[in-house]
């Protein structure tokens, strides 16, 4: 499924945000600073509701903010007596989005397959925007940006092993945050072809529906996998495939641009610059980092 777009995700990815508090000795005495930490790609926004806020002088019992990627200096809290203070007594609640977001509804998304292949879409119940593309029937191989954005991580949520290897081993789902503060949704498929961080176009390979899931990350100067009998090196920014029964491989880059099909027995790809880089051959997908 594709669900496009899609405005904020409640609570699942706490592990992202990391919020704190402490006290901070200023030039008028002691204050309580609050800050986040975001380990995400895309913004979050939290409530925050102050239980004791009796004990702090002038403050709001409720805070609303964006939490941006990186840190973030959120707001203080100054004690009524600076000889008796305490810590603040409060429950907040995280969503992922921007609570400032200004979603252009009339965006003109592609379509998540290529040019001649059918797909069907219906509208989210309840929503006046949401679109839903079903690809259980589609005999599309690969699935498509709709829109221009950064992958999230999804590895943040609380159901999934914190980490930051992009979707290795993650369930089957991409998060791709607009610049509208709106999200686009992939689920359900195959094997991933961008990592979290990345930042995609409209029409940027991101999902393969019928490979066999074989994902290797490749560090440089190492051959870490063998399939169809195939060996990858990395090397002074060439890839290196000995391919001693000369099947059809395809070397693209992240954005899904084609460097060039190969079949030959020991085949040296110079590429132009660092980065992540997908092989594919008749059985498997591969992701190449060059370092």
């Amino acid at each position: 499924m594709v669900f496009l777009p899609v405005f904020a995700f409640a609570q699942q990815h706490r592990l992202a945000i990391k919020l704190n508090n402490e006290w901070q000795q200023t030039n008028n005495g002691y204050v309580l600073q609050f800050t986040a930490n975001n380990e995400d790609y895309c913004d979050y926004y939290f409530q925050l509701n102050l239980i004791n806020y009796g004990m702090f002088r002038s403050p709001q019992m409720r805070y609303n903010m964006n939490i941006r990627p990186g840190h973030n200096s959120l707001f203080r809290l100054t004690p009524m007596s600076q000889s008796s203070y305490q810590n603040a007594n409060y429950r907040y609640w995280l969503f992922r989005g921007n609570i400032d977001k200004d979603v252009n509804a009339d965006f003109r998304y592609s379509l998540p397959v290529k040019t001649g292949d059918s797909i069907r879409v219906f509208m989210k119940e309840n929503s006046d925007y949401t679109l839903i593309f079903d690809l259980n029937n589609t005999t599309t191989d690969t699935i498509y940006a709709a829109r221009h954005g950064i992958v999230c991580n999804d590895n943040l949520s609380d159901n999934s092993a914190k980490g930051h290897e992009g979707y290795k081993g993650k369930a089957s789902q991409i998060t791709i945050y607009h610049n509208d503060g709106s999200f686009g949704e992939y689920k359900g498929f195959t094997t991933p072809l961008v990592l979290a961080g990345t930042r995609v176009e409209m029409g940027t390979p991101i999902w393969g529906l019928h490979f066999n899931p074989i994902i290797d990350d490749v560090s440089t100067a190492l051959t870490v996998s063998r399939d169809d009998n195939v060996s990858i090196y990395v090397k002074d920014k060439t890839v290196i495939v000995e391919n001693p029964l000369g099947i059809r491989i395809s070397l693209y880059d992240i954005q899904g641009k084609l460097y060039g099909v190969f079949s030959e027995r020991t085949i040296q790809i110079p590429v132009s610059s660092v980065g992540v880089y997908i092989l594919k051959t008749p059985g498997s997908v591969r992701k190449i980092l060059v370092e």
